[in-house]
């Protein structure tokens, strides 16, 4: 097991080039105009901003991703609501952190990273997921009292998915919205966490892939998912616990559109625990029925979701 932020962060959750039957774009016309503007949303909390997209245009009948990059400029606080809103062929929007300076990656610059292979992606580690991620409107508000923390020049990463299934161009610009708690009305300092591997490759036929690791401290999960693409048959998330693994998570069988919209365990009335020491154990099963092996990240094997308390990621790389 290694810990480690890149790759792994943009594809568990977010990182979802969905293979969808795209019309055939014959016309070269003016974009349609799909850009968010403000009143087109709900405004942000007073204690909060707004952070916009990436205005970019995507091409007719194509599945795009870009990434854009920005440094946050305030009073250090904790998220405690964070809000997404699209236009129609929106598909998601994640927030990330980036360990990338203005010089690799100044305010404002997009990256297509829509195969999750551009050189300043494995620089990242997740800000905060959701439950629910796209399309359309994705709202999230923590616990009262809880929040991710949110410093004055933390760099940030947008991570842009559109999925424009008509024949025409569109022009996009979307909208995250977030809310927050100053730093002394935290209570509790929550964090993403994902338990994956990066090394997949499933050959032809039926196969079984497990990944264990082992967690360094003691937290509560807020809610967890699993997350695999459209050749997954089943899933399942473990705690290894004597003389019986205890079965945190069971998906079987798997639907080829929980790739983009998982079944969630919500934690947040009766919260589980994992404990320093304890293993997790994700068991993820395939059939490629196509004619070439299937590697990462055309196809994925992970548990995530939202733990507390603690201030950084828990990502998990095996």
């Amino acid at each position: 097991m290694r810990m480690s932020r890149g790759l792994i962060t943009l594809a568990v959750l977010a990182g979802c080039n969905r293979q969808v039957d795209l019309p055939t774009t014959t016309v070269d016309e003016t974009p349609v105009d799909e850009r968010l503007h403000d009143g087109d949303f709900p405004a942000p909390p007073a204690e909060g901003m707004t952070l916009w997209g990436p205005e970019e245009v995507v091409p007719g009948a194509t599945d795009k991703m870009f990434c854009y990059y920005g440094t946050y400029h305030g009073a250090d606080v904790g998220i405690h609501e964070y809000d997404v809103y699209q236009g129609p062929h929106g598909h998601h929007m994640v927030l990330f952190k980036t360990t990338l300076g203005t010089l690799d990656a100044p305010d404002g610059y997009v990256e297509d990273c829509t195969d999750l292979a551009g050189p300043t992606m494995v620089n990242v580690d997740p800000l905060i997921f959701a439950p629910t991620f796209g399309p359309g409107a994705n709202e999230f508000t923590m616990p009262d009292g809880m929040a991710v923390s949110f410093q004055d020049g933390d760099r940030w990463m947008i991570q842009a998915h559109y999925l424009n299934t008509s024949p025409l161009p569109i022009l996009v610009k979307d909208a995250i919205n977030l809310g927050f708690l100053n730093e002394a009305d935290v209570q509790t300092w929550a964090a993403p966490f994902a338990f994956t591997t990066t090394t997949l490759e499933i050959p032809q036929g039926e196969y079984s892939r497990e990944v264990e690791c082992t967690v360094p401290d003691t937290y509560s999960v807020m809610f967890l998912l699993g997350h695999m693409h459209e050749w997954g048959s089943s899933i399942k998330i473990e705690r290894l616990v004597d003389p019986t693994p205890d079965v945190l998570y069971q998906v079987d069988p798997w639907d080829p559109g929980y790739r983009d919209a998982p079944p969630v365990n919500d934690y947040s009335s009766s919260p589980i625990t994992f404990n320093a020491g304890d293993t997790i154990r994700v068991t993820c099963d395939w059939n490629n029925d196509t004619d070439s092996p299937i590697d990462f990240p055309s196809e994925m094997c992970a548990g995530s979701g939202m733990l507390y308390p603690s201030k950084a990621s828990l990502i998990c790389d095996q």
